[in-house]
Order: C-alpha cells, then sequence, then structure tokens
C-alpha cells in the first residue's frame, strides 16, 4: 500500500468509526440500550484497524525516496490529513454526545433504583413495626 492509499484507508475507517458512532446515538435517543456491548466491540475492532493502517503509513512515510517528495504528494497529503482532522473533530463531538447521554441515562437509573430501594425499606420497616399491619389489624378486628 502507498501512503496516499493507506492514509485514505484510514479515512475511510475514520468514516466508519464516526457512522456506527452515529447510528448508536440514535438508538440510545430512540431509548434502545440494547446495542452498547456491540457499540464498545465494534468502535474497538475499528479502532484497531486504524491502528495497523497507522503503523503502515508510517512505514509507507519512511520508505519514500527524496524524489517522490514532490509538491503534488505534499498537497494531496495536506488534503487527506484535513479530511482526517474534520473526521476526527466530529468523532469528538459526536463520542460528546453519547457520553452526555450513558451518563443521563445512568443518573435515571441511579435514581429509579434508589427509589426502588428506599421503597423496599419503607415497606419492610411498616411490615417490622411493633404488631405489624396484622397484627394492627387483628387489634382493631377485637376491638370492634
Amino acid at each position: 500500500m502507498t501512503l496516499i492509499e493507506t492514509i485514505k484507508a484510514k479515512n475511510r475507517a475514520l468514516s466508519r468509526f464516526w457512522q456506527v458512532t452515529e447510528a448508536f446515538r440514535k438508538e440510545i435517543e430512540g431509548g434502545d440500550w440494547e446495542n452498547l456491548a456491540g457499540f464498545h466491540q465494534e468502535r474497538d475492532y475499528i479502532l484497531k484497524g486504524i491502528d495497523e493502517l497507522d503503523r503502515r503509513s508510517t512505514l509507507a512515510a519512511q520508505a519514500l525516496r527524496q524524489d517522490e517528495k514532490t509538491e503534488s504528494l505534499k498537497e494531496e497529503l495536506r488534503a487527506l490529513l484535513r479530511e482526517r482532522d474534520h473526521a476526527i473533530a466530529e468523532i469528538f463531538r459526536l463520542d460528546a454526545v453519547v457520553l452526555r447521554l450513558i451518563e443521563e441515562e445512568r443518573d435515571r437509573t441511579e435514581a429509579a433504583l434508589g427509589t426502588s430501594v428506599r421503597g423496599r425499606s419503607i415497606i419492610g420497616k411498616f411490615k417490622s413495626s411493633k404488631g405489624g399491619a396484622s397484627g394492627s389489624g387483628r387489634e382493631l378486628d377485637g376491638e370492634v
């Protein structure tokens, strides 16, 4: 793979990373949290590919002969790197949205669990109070 081909492949991988993240954002905004593990797994897989492409582009850049480092190559590289930078900025923006949504869901879940635990605690206290509910009923029956 040439340097240009490797960087184009990396840009495609970054685009795929963005698409996966965007699809997950739409799912969780709709309340569907079923794919959280799959989301992380797919992103990890893409990141491993990006790491490999980084390694290959470094090797390709090091292998360039001086006469191959033309102005047209440099300009094409600049354009591809601008695309890369734009994709990374969009991924960071989108990741911030996904992280906020995850934190909001965590807070809702913790609040619901807290309410559930408090409710069970109150019911437990009521049942274990002196005489309990059934004892109070028998006492009332006896008084009536």
